[in-house]
């Protein structure tokens, strides 16, 4: 009945076909005789941007809780919206789901580590243009070359920086 919601709704529904439309832009909403303009990932991402109020977003790739936290809080502190990962795999996911303006990863990751992580991100048409910063523990010359090959912004060093220099490498990263 039109007026009406759902029962069990509270007021806010998510059709699923915009969702899948939003993480796989093949498929559209709608069926092939749907005549009405169909959505696509662009408008949706657009749609969502200006739902929170143009903040830049970043995709925060970190396994330890504390780490995770503090960066969190610093980033949301200073403007920025946080998605967060706590694993390779989830950080695809998410990264597919909602391109973010900026990726912050950490090396060692379960499930993929993330130079894996970012190689797969730049193979994708969005990742391309994304800028990425690195933050570990590890210095290895293995990874800082396969970060610098992979178009890698920032590599840093966790015992080495502070929370406020990580996040004005992110605004740094954004203004290029």
């Amino acid at each position: 009945m039109a007026g009406q919601l759902p029962p069990g709704t509270s007021g806010w529904v998510l059709s699923p076909p915009i969702l899948i439309g939003a993480i796989q832009p093949e498929i559209s909403c709608g069926n092939a005789d749907d005549q009405r303009p169909r959505f696509q990932r662009g408008r949706l991402s657009a749609i969502l941007k200006h739902m929170t109020d143009g903040k830049p977003t970043v995709l925060l790739v970190e396994d330890d809780p504390f780490m995770s936290t503090l960066l969190s809080q610093e980033l949301t502190k200073e403007g920025f919206l946080v998605d967060l990962a706590a694993n390779g795999e989830d950080a695809i996911v998410q990264f597919k789901a909602r391109t973010p303006d900026a990726l912050l990863v950490d090396v060692l990751l379960p499930k993929k580590n993330g130079i894996e992580v970012v190689r797969e991100i730049r193979a994708t048409p969005e990742g391309a243009r994304v800028p990425v910063i690195i933050l570990s523990n590890l210095e290895e010359t293995a990874y800082l070359k396969a970060a610098e090959e992979l178009g890698v912004k920032n590599y840093l060093i966790k015992a080495n920086v502070l929370l406020p220099e990580i996040v004005a490498k992110v605004k740094e990263a954004l203004q290029r």
